[in-house]
């Protein structure tokens, strides 16, 4: 028997230390969807802070992102995220998320991680069980990961760490839906903040230019005629512009200011050529624009601001009525003649047709066709935008 044989055998507690410091085994955590739910809403939380910042300070519209802009904001998160766990895990052993479902993250002797510690977990968690976030390989790492944990096993990025978790609480899948909820709630506030004109009470000719230019740059109208500040058409430079056919004339807008502010603003459409008539665009987005001034921040909803129809030549309609949506009513009679009133505002179009099929007028958005060997075809539409600041409107803020 050799020394150190029998010194073992005589006083076998001197080598217990050593072997139980050796050998960590670290605690088992199979949960999953408690795991998967808590990271989900830690990094929600940061990409929400993500296209807040974005939205409100670059103006950025996430509701129009590509693919490729998708996993680029994706791998930014990303890298936000390796700012914040590591600093989260450091300081209380835990993110929002692993707090939300009782979930922590330990050294060996139950104390917190460095930063370098948490650091590298983050990192391994973005390698194996994210894998490197690549579409769709990220998903198959984290099916890989969930038969791992669901089976008892330890995740690599944990082998020398404890991971603990306490009594599953209904209470926080409660806090889950309704941390996702107002997430939610939070962009699509900011969407229609960003969708809605910047410019509200009594217009000038360059806010209301302003807020016209706006929706067009924010739902990427390319072919759509812009404004300049004093209300000349910028006609688009694409070289696909529909909106109207080739022998449609547009006008230069008529303007009217009072005391410095757009008192009217009118424009005309000719054809003489017998072509099929497509609804005007910019009809639409005029109306938008002007109609800004009539809702506040809180609902910015274009399509609920209603009015009364004054005057109408649809035969059907017996003037004057109440209509719940101006936007509606415009886009739905397209070559109608009217005249809308809503708060201090009034809309009015006055139509001419020779030689077009009337009974197509009153169809939402629909071409107008000349009639077969038609001896002469001619359509003149003006389209009028007036405000007038006498009238108070009970809609504004």
């Amino acid at each position: 028997m050799t020394m150190e044989q029998t010194t073992n055998s005589l006083v076998p507690w001197l080598k217990e230390p050593c072997q139980s410091e050796s050998t960590f085994v670290p605690p088992k955590a199979p949960y999953p969807w408690r795991r998967y739910f808590a990271r989900g809403l830690d990094f929600g939380l940061i990409q929400t802070v993500y296209q807040v910042i974005l939205a409100v300070f670059l103006g950025i519209n996430f509701s129009d992102r590509n693919l490729l802009l998708e996993i680029l904001d994706s791998y930014l998160c990303w890298g936000l995220v390796f700012l914040v766990e590591p600093f989260f895990l450091a300081n209380w052993g835990k993110t929002p998320g692993k707090w939300l479902f009782g979930l922590s993250v330990r050294n060996k002797d139950g104390g917190l991680l460095t930063r370098q510690e948490a650091f590298d977990r983050t990192k391994q968690v973005f390698f194996q069980g994210e894998g490197y976030g690549i579409p769709f390989y990220n998903l198959y790492r984290n099916y890989q990961s969930y038969k791992i944990c669901r089976d008892n096993g330890v995740m690599e990025w944990d082998k020398e760490l404890r991971y603990e978790a306490k009594p599953f609480r209904a209470i926080s899948v409660l806090g889950y839906l309704g941390i996702t909820a107002a997430t939610v709630v939070l962009m699509v506030g900011i969407g229609l903040w960003q969708m809605t004109p910047p410019n509200k009470g009594i217009l000038t000719t360059a806010e209301l230019a302003e807020n016209y230019n706006h929706q067009l740059k924010y739902f990427k109208f390319e072919d759509v005629s812009m404004l300049t500040p004093d209300g000349k058409w910028i006609k688009p430079e694409q070289e696909n512009y529909t909106v109207y056919f080739s022998s449609d004339i547009l006008s230069e807008p008529v303007i009217e200011e009072l005391n410095g502010n757009l008192a009217s603003f009118s424009f005309t459409i000719e054809n003489t050529e017998g072509d099929v008539l497509v609804p005007s665009a910019e009809k639409t987005w005029l109306t938008a624009a002007l109609l800004r001034t009539q809702i506040g921040y809180y609902y910015p909803d274009l399509m609920k601001v209603d009015g009364h129809v004054t005057f109408s030549d649809d035969a059907e309609e017996q003037v004057p009525f109440y209509i719940p949506s101006v936007m509606e009513y415009i886009e739905e009679h397209p070559y109608c003649a009217y005249v809308i009133e809503t708060g201090n505002l009034r809309i009015s179009q006055e139509v001419t047709l020779i030689g077009y099929e009337d009974t197509m007028k009153h169809y939402n958005n629909s071409y107008l066709f000349p009639v077969e060997n038609a001896e002469e075809t001619y359509c003149s539409l003006t389209f009028t935008l007036e405000q007038r600041p006498e009238l108070t409107s009970t809609e504004t803020e």
